[in-house]
């Protein structure tokens, strides 16, 4: 994978973050991603990162993805995320958390 390539040569030494990809195309559908700085990098159903990533995996593991529509997704991202930030009682960066839809994101570009 290109990722991986980059963390071959120190040169070109790696990202230097953890970050979450996804996708979608018409063959393979919606697609998750998390890459690690070393450059590895897998597919998930969901998956979490940062202070908090062990809570919020918890949370996600509780979820029927199979069964719920996007919609009903992205609702509970988004109380996992406020519920996660709740319980955090040393969080001090201040949550932006906003939901797009496809057509507001297309005027964009």
């Amino acid at each position: 994978m290109y990722v991986h390539a980059y963390t071959l040569y120190s040169a070109v030494r790696p990202f230097g973050c953890s970050f979450i990809l996804g996708s979608y195309d018409k063959d393979d559908g919606p697609q998750l991603y998390m890459v690690d700085p070393s450059g590895i990098s897998y597919g998930y159903w969901g998956c979490a990162i940062g202070k908090a990533k062990q809570a919020a995996k918890t949370e996600i593991e509780k979820l029927q993805m199979k069964e719920m529509t996007c919609r009903e997704l992205v609702k509970e991202v988004a109380k996992i995320v406020f519920k996660i930030k709740h319980n955090l009682r040393v969080f001090k960066i201040k949550h932006n958390l906003r939901v797009f839809k496809i057509k507001q994101l297309q005027q964009s570009f």
